[in-house]
């Protein structure tokens, strides 16, 4: 599974550098998106994962985790692209929105996410999404 979404229609791999999130308020109309969304939808399962905050000049990571340390998961989007040689690459790309009141101060945006125990309890999303376990995609919906 390749970072950064790859439309099926690319001519390039290389758009795929500049679709590693996709914002929800624009998702179903962006042309590179809009067809994941609707048939391609999944989940990133993590424990932690990093926001870059610019302070003067100096790029700062900030490590966020849930307090519980527990595993969440991303809501993301996956496609396939065929390269000219006729190998299939899959990429992803995750969700994002506006900050809550804690990322605010970090970052302009954070993922979409939900945490796991929230996730089985819900059986509607687990019929309505492909699990991605550590970035390797499941069995096509």
């Amino acid at each position: 599974m390749r970072w950064g979404l790859i439309p099926s229609w690319a001519k390039d791999a290389k758009i795929g550098n500049s679709l590693i999130n996709a914002r929800a308020e624009t998702i179903a109309e962006k042309p590179s998106f809009r067809t994941a969304f609707k048939r391609r939808r999944c989940l990133v399962i993590a424990d932690v994962f990093y926001k870059w905050s610019r302070f003067e000049k100096v790029k700062i990571p900030f490590l966020i985790t849930l307090r519980s340390r527990s595993t969440f998961a991303f809501a993301g989007l996956w496609e396939q692209w065929k390269e000219p040689t006729g190998y299939w690459i899959e990429s992803t790309t995750i969700i994002t929105t506006n900050p809550n009141s804690l990322m605010a101060s970090i970052h302009d945006r954070m993922p979409v996410t939900r945490s796991a125990n929230r996730i089985l309890r819900q059986q509607s999303i687990v019929r309505s999404f492909c699990y991605v376990v550590w970035l390797r995609r499941c069995a096509a919906t």
